[in-house]
């Protein structure tokens, strides 16, 4: 079994997610013993266990089998009704369960994939992962190319070589451990090791740009959330003059009442790796208004949306550090929060300018108050591109990039 990563095309009936309870358990989906009916379930529900002194016997669980009334809503387990089990035996009692061949069958097959995922993991993963089985022919090609380098150039030089190897690049890195990976790393060449790695870096910052440049009229808040800051976070932390990184996404910042409503989520924060100090993210979209009408001559406002972001931003801020103590005690990553820094990335500055004609004093409105502001920092769609195309020109001073790959830094207006 390998690890799976991002794999959309993978049929799920093959893939194994496991979700962790602890250091030393995780849970999976259940084996189902049979097709389920309106009114009855019958399965395995498998808990991977570390287990020290015989790691061969990694899996225990349960055969649940329940029922339910036509006209009742939910099955017991989905309400959670305390079930039936051995401790419910008493003197005189016998508890049977009896499978017919089908559904020993199932679970046979479903133990089998099962020990052979536990036989594999040298540790309890963190979060939630998935894992495949995975085809001995790419291990076997593997096994060849180690042995003659000269076939893989072969295989590149062919008209569909390279999809050919970057498939099997896929393969061979899902559910490499990252000593693992360095273990492979440290045995390359040096010279190829840069070129690797730049290479790697330029397709990350290239797929991002993308996004971001084709995504710039793009008003639905929750595809920045999840399609671009959850799969590209580095690309906020380019904001910050510390080295940050992802802390968490719609995080919970405190401020529920007593009816345990009102609690306030904030949409990311990052973290000080140096400090440990975090600070607080809220994005809108660039579609989102900057500034309002005028107010008076080379004057503008602010729109709604502007100062509202910034006095959201400020709530999440202040009930973070009214709850910090509550939160600490109940997290488990360490972090500290010294006066957290909050930054708005909202609205595009293509927004001052009407009729490719610079609007002055739209620019003069904005730099002025952003710039005024005290610890929030106000970042639009088209400045977080713009970095990228920064970072990207950097990379691309390498003589071996060549000029048809290369992604021009002023597309702003393209």
């Amino acid at each position: 079994m390998r690890h799976l990563i991002n794999d959309e095309g993978s049929n799920p009936e093959d893939v194994i997610s496991l979700t962790s309870t602890s250091s030393q358990t995780a849970v999976t989906d259940p084996v189902m013993l049979r097709d389920p009916t309106s009114t009855t379930r019958l399965y395995f529900k498998p808990l991977f266990v570390k287990n020290s002194k015989d790691p061969s016997k990694g899996v225990e669980g349960k055969i649940v089998y329940e029922r339910k009334g036509k006209k009742d809503e939910s099955f017991p387990t989905d309400i959670g009704t305390e079930l039936l089990s051995k401790k419910s035996i008493h003197k005189g009692d016998t508890l049977e369960l009896s499978l017919n061949s089908s559904e020993t069958k199932s679970l046979y097959l479903g133990l089998r994939k099962l020990y052979a995922l536990a036989g594999s993991l040298k540790y309890m993963p963190n979060g939630n992962v998935s894992f495949i089985e995975m085809d001995d022919t790419a291990q076997k090609l593997l096994s060849m190319l180690k042995s003659n380098p000269s076939v893989a150039r072969m295989l590149v030089a062919e008209p569909d070589g390279f999809e050919l190897i970057e498939e099997l690049f896929r393969l061979l890195t899902q559910g490499t451990s990252r000593d693992k990976l360095r273990q492979v790393l440290d045995g390359l060449e040096s010279p190829n090791l840069q070129e690797l790695s730049s290479g790697i870096n330029l397709v990350q910052l290239k797929s991002a740009s993308a996004v971001l440049r084709d995504n710039l009229s793009n008003s639905h808040e929750e595809f920045w959330q999840s399609e671009v800051f959850s799969k590209y976070p580095w690309i906020i932390s380019q904001v910050f003059s510390s080295p940050c990184v992802l802390f968490g996404e719609k995080a919970y910042v405190g401020g529920k009442a007593i009816d345990n409503q009102s609690g306030n989520v904030v949409d990311f924060i990052y973290q000080n790796q140096m400090t440990k100090n975090v600070a607080l993210v809220e994005i809108k979209t660039p579609c989102t208004p900057i500034l309002g009408n005028q107010y008076r001559q080379q004057v503008r406002s602010l729109s709604r949306e502007m100062s509202g972001a910034i006095n959201q931003v400020l709530n999440y801020k202040q009930s973070l550090l009214r709850d910090y103590g509550n939160l600490v005690t109940a997290s488990t990553k360490d972090f500290l929060a010294f006066n957290p820094p909050c930054v708005v990335i909202i609205g595009n500055t293509s927004e001052f300018n009407a009729d490719g004609v610079r609007d002055q004093a739209a620019f003069s409105t904005f730099e002025n108050f952003r710039n005024c502001l005290n610890g929030v920092t106000i970042v639009t769609y088209d400045e977080l591109l713009e970095k990228i195309y920064s970072l990207l020109g950097l990379l691309q001073t390498d003589a071996n990039t060549p000029e048809s790959d290369q992604v021009p830094l002023l597309e702003l207006n393209d």
